[in-house]
């Protein structure tokens, strides 16, 4: 409402005694924002209000009948993939494999120009990120990721010069805006380092040797050797004349898990949780623009589900997080 004396005719549960604005009456205001105008100048302030609209207990009844689950809905299957499901119900598998073989032959094209670019960028690197990175085409992931409009433009750059592990993440553009700033500043992390550091060492030592700690022993050496992901063995007080600044270490552990019909030991850093208050204070260290999201298996399912059933002849419909269409 753009008069601020004009004010909503309200009883002492914040309802409407009489229709407003187009808003039946008993309908209760939830909140009001002022989105515009200032005290200190002549602008007329501009407020904002949310209206609950009244229901008696059979029509919210009636109502609530009338909704789908939303998984029903495919509301946790994201856009991108109802289309590719739309196509390849509608398209037939020629189309798709047509469809595909050309795609897969433009990235080639592209592979072949960048040759230059990838050896020219993999020559820049630090020596221990290029050998991990050796094998990847980072120049052609940027280009095929610039042209299906990935927003997260800044993933390539810290491939290649790290990822922070303290201070601020800025946000991808991939997931919705969540900040969550971190309580500490980074730097009080180095003072903090010199009695996390001695706590983590000492709950290392104090574990049972066991076979499992051997496999993950040889498992250890073997990336470092063969993988290039770690350099080591390294005694912790070299560790501290190598780096300047205070380090942390981080406690690694194995867990069983299936392979096919084989089961292997899979190294795990514990970076999460190596002591459970040492976990709590970590990370205040660390603050980020948004939530990373885990995607659902369930909905993943239920959209697997959909392609069955229109196979056998039933009908779907899919409507996009915009409201386009039903698919």
């Amino acid at each position: 409402m753009s008069d601020p004396h004009e004010r909503p005719p309200l009883d002492h549960k914040m309802c409407l005694c009489q229709p407003w604005h187009n808003i039946p009456t008993r309908a209760k205001l939830l909140s009001s924002e002022c989105i515009s105008g200032d005290n200190k100048d002549d602008s007329i302030p501009t407020y904002k209000k949310h209206f609950g609209i009244y229901r008696s207990p059979k029509q919210w009844l009636d109502d609530a009948m009338q909704l789908q689950h939303p998984f029903d809905l495919y509301h946790a299957v994201p856009d991108e993939m109802l289309r590719v499901i739309f196509e390849v119900l509608t398209l037939g598998p020629a189309e798709i494999a047509r469809r595909r073989t050309a795609t897969l032959n433009k990235w080639i094209g592209w592979a072949k120009e960048l040759e230059e670019d990838e050896r020219a960028l993999k020559l820049s690197m630090e020596k221990g990120v290029e050998a991990i990175l050796r094998p990847k085409r980072i120049c052609l992931l940027k280009k095929i990721a610039f042209e299906m409009g990935w927003p997260d433009t800044s993933l390539f750059e810290e491939m290649v010069e790290g990822f922070n592990i303290v201070g601020l993440q800025e946000p991808s553009g991939v997931f919705n805006l969540e900040p969550r700033p971190f309580s500490f500043s980074p730097e009080s992390l180095d003072d903090a380092a010199k009695f996390l550091r001695p706590a983590l060492l000492g709950k290392t030592r104090a574990s049972n040797v066991d076979e499992d700690s051997k496999r993950l022993w040889e498992l250890t050496c073997e990336e470092a050797t063969n993988l290039h992901w770690l350099v080591g063995p390294i005694p912790a007080n070299d560790v501290s004349q190598r780096f300047d600044k205070p380090w942390i270490p981080v406690r690694r552990f194995g867990v069983w898990q299936s392979s096919g019909d084989k089961l292997k030991l899979r190294p795990i850093d514990d970076c999460a949780a190596p002591i459970s208050w040492i976990c709590a204070l970590l990370t205040r260290w660390f603050g980020q623009g948004q939530p990373c999201p885990v995607p659902c298996p369930m909905g993943v399912f239920l959209s697997s589900l959909n392609q069955v059933s229109c196979l056998t002849g039933s009908y779907t419909a899919h409507t996009l997080t915009n409201g386009q269409g039903s698919l």
